[in-house]
């Protein structure tokens, strides 16, 4: 994969998103990560990892978490359907 990405940029970034990560539940972070290409050292050797991990902030305004607590407030968690309109 990083050999066809590579071929299209020579410094991409992948962000994934894994909404089982226990890493981003433990830390209650959204479940994205980010990486982008290992820099190769002055002595041209091969990086231990094609890629590393970038450390991220997401930015909010106070209304999306406005919105965000009043559908927690409203979901019932022991429901079987949304009752959301």
């Amino acid at each position: 994969m990083q050999s066809q990405i590579g071929k299209l940029c020579d410094n991409p970034i992948m962000m994934i998103m894994n909404p089982t990560s226990q890493a981003a539940m433990d830390a209650k972070k959204v479940p994205f990560f980010m990486y982008q290409k290992a820099p190769v050292a002055h002595d041209a050797a091969a990086p231990s990892a094609p890629f590393v991990s970038l450390d991220f902030a997401a930015a909010s305004e106070a209304s999306e978490q406005i919105a965000i607590s009043d559908v927690h407030i409203a979901v019932d968690k022991d429901a079987k359907t949304s009752e959301l309109t």
